[in-house]
């Protein structure tokens, strides 16, 4: 090889250690500079979690970290830092916002006790273990769990979200517990994939409460409580079990329940669960009535039933402008004689009715005449509308009055009311005795 080509490569050679050098030394000045930039709580978390240990600070007032911070830890981006623990904070405030999205997250990640004054959005991201934000506060921002899966469980209990929250297309493989929570604005829960889903007792405020076309093991509701809503729906909710033990609903609430298909509802009493009945949906209504039979609540199936055809009633009659009067009247006549069939005790109550209207129409002596001409001197004077009343009304038993006394012949409504009143009572006293024993139903 010439020496001019040696001389070049050793000119090149050179340069290049020149370059080199610096470079590399500003590398380190930049690592440096990073590890100088972490705040003192940043410094103290991050020796905890690399030590296996839990990073308890308990004072969010003064102990704050970066949510860039926050989130590169939870992305596990720096290969040099290791958690054989997982993620365990609590007691910080998180500044700015969180963004974790299309992550894969590999360990336990547990945020407690914690406020974010920015936005939290781990849309896509995939937590392989459990996801812990239990007491946690969400001030400022809509927090925004679209598509995230979770394997493990979501702990939410205690938590307070003041601008919503978007659970839409939510997969937890474990149980989601968000006990005493409060949602303000809107609480949108659509297509999730929830083993158990707990919300008990939490609140929903102002907006929306939308669980709808989800599927659910068990959805426990109880002690939830819905103010100041425009709408909650449960449209096309697929659920095995679902709890609504005294829930909290205001009237002006309007609750969809389309396609709400369950096997079984919590409590088995129509009088707690009447607010999911506020909207017409005949398919809801025939799912509530088979759950409560087939679980040996017939009662209760007999008035969802009734529940039922009141709604198709007002349905086919919203006002009276908008009316078949003939259907109107024939269905409120059903309704209240005998409740459309499943309440035949009502006839009792008829029976009564009747039987005062009897009392009225043969109530004096002077309408009256024996049946046998030669009684009337024996007679005179011993007449009672009340016995003669009840005797024409009660069929088999027989008091003797109506054998002595009959209207006037010239009464001619008194004795075409006789025949009635006789036929009324040997169809309403049997049938509403053999109803109210249980005998039929």
């Amino acid at each position: 090889m010439s020496f001019p080509a040696r001389f070049s490569r050793l000119a090149w050679l050179s340069l290049a250690i020149v370059v080199l050098i610096p470079t590399v030394g500003h590398l380190q000045s930049l690592h440096a500079q990073e590890r100088q930039s972490l705040s003192d709580t940043e410094r103290i978390v991050l020796e905890k979690l690399q030590r296996g240990e839990g990073a308890y600070l308990n004072d969010r007032l003064y102990n704050r970290v970066s949510a860039r911070f926050l989130s590169e830890l939870i992305a596990n981006r720096d290969s040099r830092f290791s958690f054989p623990a997982g993620i365990d904070i609590n007691g910080v405030t998180v500044t700015g916002d969180l963004v974790v999205i299309g992550t894969h997250v590999p360990f336990d990640v547990r945020l407690s006790n914690c406020n974010f004054d920015g936005s939290v959005d781990l849309e896509a991201s995939n937590f392989a273990k459990s996801l812990n934000l239990s007491s946690a506060s969400f001030q400022y921002s809509t927090v925004d769990f679209t598509n995230l899966k979770v394997d493990g469980d979501l702990i939410i209990d205690d938590s307070y979200f003041y601008r919503g929250a978007v659970l839409d297309h939510l997969n937890v493989g474990g149980g989601m517990y968000a006990t005493n929570c409060e949602f303000d604005k809107t609480f949108r829960f659509g297509h999730a994939r929830v083993e158990t889903c707990d919300l008990t007792h939490s609140m929903f405020r102002d907006g929306l409460a939308d669980f709808s076309h989800s599927r659910f093991g068990d959805l426990f509701l109880n002690g939830c409580s819905f103010q100041s809503l425009n709408k909650i729906s449960l449209d096309d909710v697929t659920a095995d079990t679902v709890s609504l033990e005294n829930v909290h609903s205001e009237q002006a609430t309007q609750v969809s329940n389309v396609r709400l298909n369950v096997k079984a509802l919590r409590p088995m009493d129509f009088s707690q669960l009447s607010f999911l009945f506020s909207s017409y949906d005949p398919e809801f209504f025939k799912t509530a009535e088979d759950v409560f039979r087939a679980h040996g609540y017939s009662d209760e199936a007999d008035k969802v039933y009734i529940a039922k055809r009141r709604a198709e009633r007002r349905k086919k009659c919203p006002t009276w402008r908008h009316c078949s009067y003939g259907t109107w009247s024939l269905s409120m006549f059903e309704d209240l004689l005998v409740g459309y069939g499943k309440s035949l005790q009502n006839l009792l109550y008829w029976s009564l009715g009747f039987f005062i209207l009897g009392v009225f129409v043969f109530r004096s002596e002077k309408g009256m005449r024996t049946k046998g001409w030669n009684e009337k001197s024996q007679y005179a004077g011993k007449y009672n509308p009340f016995w003669y009343s009840l005797d024409l009304f009660l069929p088999i038993i027989k008091l003797g009055e109506a054998d002595v006394w009959t209207p006037r012949d010239n009464r001619r409504w008194a004795n075409l009311y006789k025949k009635i009143h006789i036929i009324i009572g040997s169809l309403f006293v049997p049938i509403g005795l053999a109803a109210l024993t249980g005998i039929i139903k």
